[in-house]
């Protein structure tokens, strides 16, 4: 498995999935997911004033990237209201991300941590859940292609998600070598 790490704007991130997320009381959307919805021409707003997605805890919504971005497939994940969300929810949410793209045949993917920026949970404690679920979920099936999967900070937070992959790696058995990578801005 292969983990980069980057503050590279993530509209320029090639991947197979790029999985966002939102909350239901988050208007406008704000950061990552505000930032795709501007480069694809407001699509994303768009839904949610028909409420055709709404942000709902575990709602989930896959749409075209219309190439305006580096990912092939955009998914969309509702985290519910912000005041629900814990560290609890988090896991719950992070093992609907990985089922869903691993279900649906993306192993690379990009994805900033679903709701952590706007709610102040840990990075340290979220990066080690999100790596955990991907392992769990690669132990039922071991023939597959190799995962990469690119988490998406700010400069300053790297270093807490660093400081989070050292703790899963010290913590847990992984099934393959986990291989860690900066990549720069």
């Amino acid at each position: 498995m292969k983990i980069l790490i980057t503050s590279r704007p993530i509209d320029q991130i090639p991947c197979q999935a790029l999985a966002l997320s939102f909350f239901q009381d988050e208007r406008p959307l704000q950061g990552s997911t505000g930032l795709i919805d501007w480069r694809i021409g407001g699509k994303l707003s768009r839904l949610l004033l028909a409420q055709r997605i709404v942000g709902r805890n575990g709602e989930t919504l896959l749409t075209p990237s219309d190439e305006r971005i580096a990912a092939e497939r955009l998914f969309l994940f509702g985290l519910g209201k912000v005041v629900d969300f814990s560290l609890g929810r988090y896991r719950e949410t992070v093992k609907q991300i990985v089922s869903t793209l691993f279900r649906m045949h993306c192993y690379d993917l990009a994805l900033p941590l679903p709701g952590v920026a706007m709610t102040g949970l840990g990075y340290p404690e979220t990066t080690e859940m999100l790596l955990v679920e991907i392992e769990r979920y690669f132990r039922r099936k071991p023939e597959r292609p190799p995962v990469r999967c690119a988490i998406v900070a700010r400069p300053e937070v790297t270093p807490k998600i660093e400081v989070g992959i050292r703790t899963a790696l010290n913590r847990n058995t992984f099934h393959e070598p986990l291989e860690l990578e900066l990549l720069p801005a």
